[in-house]
């Protein structure tokens, strides 16, 4: 069958993406692959990488940004997830000072060291400091990103952490993967975590929309507003 492409812009939900979508596309006859990841695994830049992709048998995932663009036939075969990137980068945050595993360093260790760099940055600063520094490469990311994607349909985070059960099954009607609704619950099932408490030094913190404006100043969200008023106004939020 077709292959799929499986895209989630950093701290936007990624790894629940892949995590519903990865058992799923394997039952429908897809071979699940994720370049990005193992290239990263081995300390790769993917910036100074290329990777090849097959038109049929395989389910490409784990993408959480895009440095170089999807073939013409992902076109109408590709599911993008975002989120607010306010909360994306109050998110990422925790992140890069707690949480992320750091990259292999199998084929060279320029970018461990540029980890460890960052997560120490992180730690010695305010969030506001780090959300400001992180912002103008986040945008760029962004916007690189959306470049490199043929036809695709959009997802917004915020719309589905909730309900993704929905979600999931409108997934899979828009990627035509025959798999049976119960194989969809039981996986959703299995993946619908939400914390009661926030927890700052695990990966899944705290799902709750709107978090930038318990954790930023007023002029750090006013500075974010301006530099991402194109991006909020593309992907569906309002300038606060």
């Amino acid at each position: 069958m077709d292959s799929v492409f499986i895209v989630g812009l950093v701290k936007s939900g990624s790894t629940l993406l892949n995590s519903l979508l990865r058992p799923v596309v394997a039952r429908a006859g897809l071979e699940y692959r994720a370049p990005a990841s193992e290239l990263f695994q081995q300390g790769v830049d993917l910036r100074k990488s290329s990777v090849s992709f097959e038109p049929q048998g395989y389910a490409y995932g784990s993408f959480r940004y895009l440095p170089w663009p999807l073939p013409t036939f992902a076109s109408g075969r590709t599911v993008m997830l975002v989120r607010d990137p306010r909360d994306a980068l109050t998110s990422l945050y925790f992140s890069v000072a707690y949480s992320h595993r750091p990259p292999g360093s199998a084929q060279g260790d320029k970018l461990l060291r540029k980890f460890e760099a960052r997560r120490a940055d992180a730690r010695a600063g305010s969030i506001d400091t780090f959300v400001l520094r992180e912002a103008p490469g986040h945008l760029r990311t962004i916007e690189k990103t959306m470049t490199n994607l043929p036809a695709h349909h959009l997802y917004r985070y915020e719309e589905v952490i909730f309900d993704k059960l929905a979600w999931m099954h409108d997934m899979v009607d828009y990627l035509k993967l025959d798999v049976p609704a119960r194989l969809v619950e039981a996986v959703v099932a299995r993946n619908d975590i939400v914390p009661d408490d926030e927890m700052p030094l695990e990966h899944i913190r705290r799902v709750t929309p709107g978090d930038h404006r318990v954790k930023l100043q007023p002029q750090t969200i006013a500075t974010l507003n301006a530099l991402f008023e194109g991006v909020l106004g593309r992907f569906g939020y309002g300038v606060e």
